[in-house]
């Protein structure tokens, strides 16, 4: 299984430039709205066995899968996506050295 991401810059650009003119409440909205993800997410995860990394600025949680028995975290997120029909992405794709972020995942967006 292959992970790719892929921008195209001028979207990107168009993008930006819109973000750019948005005004500060829509930012503040946003944040309290990840936050609010954030903070109902976390616990079910820990409820639910894993260690989990609280997200400073990010829209997604990171966790230690190490205790689970899988050999890699691709492993891992196949078993979540097919058997109990979680979609994630392995944590090992954001990393240059896939092997970094073997026991770090899958990712699950808020």
């Amino acid at each position: 299984m292959t992970f790719l991401l892929s921008v195209r810059r001028a979207p990107l650009q168009a993008a930006g430039a819109y973000a750019l003119s948005l005004p500060p409440e829509y930012y503040t909205h946003l944040r309290a709205d990840y936050e609010k993800r954030r903070d109902m997410l976390i616990p079910s995860l820990q409820a639910a066995g894993f260690k989990t990394f609280q997200p400073d600025g990010a829209y997604y949680v990171m966790t230690d899968i190490s205790d689970f028995g899988f050999k890699s975290d691709v492993e891992f997120t196949r078993h979540l996506i097919r058997e109990i029909g979680v979609a994630c992405v392995p944590g090992s794709s954001f990393y240059s050295d896939p092997a970094r972020g073997e026991q770090q995942g899958p990712i699950l967006l808020l």
